[in-house]
């Protein structure tokens, strides 16, 4: 057994506990993408699911009004990424005024303060200096490190203002491909809520009730298979009558 404090362990853990990241998901597969949602929507609203996602959760929703405010924080920030004319690249000896004027400002903003922020805002402030200080070459080896990074970050930003409507249409083929097959089965994911054993359990049952309820030839046999670990040993699908619900604990709710 690995030692449960390795960076290894930790990882791993952490990784368990968040929901985005965790390993317990269940996947099935529905007749077509209208049902796909239906089914992610109805086991959305049970306790022990944290989050569904079919093809359609990858299409943002309320996308005017984002891009409406997306296009006016681009208007706004046009000038400043988006320069009708670009300053030649600074010589060492600008970048060196640089340097020293911004560590000024960052220990004249820090002053006699303390905490977090000021013990920050001066220890940057000093580093700022000794750069300064330096020699030209450690200079140009900070500017190779911090500026094509800045760089793409930019062009990233004018990207990401640069915005359209998302549609279904618009998506990757990839992607649409990995949700949604040729013959038009489409795929749902769900998962648990973190550290609640009974929520696995619960999950479980539910998923493989309405699973072999609603498309046994689909999904039901699938599911079975995946979360059998986390069924009861008495548990037996009902083949007809309602769907069961499910109390926190994981069992069906009478």
């Amino acid at each position: 057994m690995s030692n449960k404090s390795s960076p290894s362990v930790v990882t791993y853990r952490q990784l368990q506990n968040d929901p985005e990241t965790s390993a317990t998901d269940a996947e099935l597969l529905e007749p077509s993408i209208g049902q796909a949602n239906a089914a992610a929507k109805r086991l959305s609203t049970l306790p022990q699911v944290s989050r569904t996602f079919t093809l359609s959760s990858f299409v943002p929703k309320d996308q005017d009004e984002k891009i409406t405010q997306l296009k006016a924080a681009s208007k706004e920030l046009g000038t400043a990424l988006n320069p009708s004319q670009k300053a030649p690249a600074p010589d060492d000896h600008a970048v060196v005024e640089v340097l020293q004027h911004a560590a000024k400002a960052l220990s004249a903003a820090a002053d006699h303060d303390e905490g977090a922020a000021a013990d920050t805002a001066r220890n940057v402030s000093a580093q700022l200096s000794r750069l300064a200080s330096g020699d030209a070459g450690v200079r140009q080896k900070a500017e190779a490190a911090f500026v094509p990074p800045l760089v793409d970050d930019l062009k990233q930003l004018r990207e990401s203002l640069a915005v359209q409507p998302i549609t279904r249409q618009a998506l990757p083929p990839d992607l649409v491909r990995d949700w949604v097959l040729p013959d038009g089965r489409a795929r749902k994911t769900r998962g648990p809520r973190p550290r609640r054993p009974a929520s696995y359990q619960g999950m479980a049952i539910c998923i493989i009730s309405i699973a072999q309820q609603a498309t046994p030839k689909v999904g039901g046999d699938t599911a079975a298979r995946m979360l059998l670990p986390f069924v009861p040993a008495n548990f037996r699908v009902p083949k007809q009558g309602p769907r069961a619900s499910f109390v926190d604990n994981g069992t069906p709710a009478t």
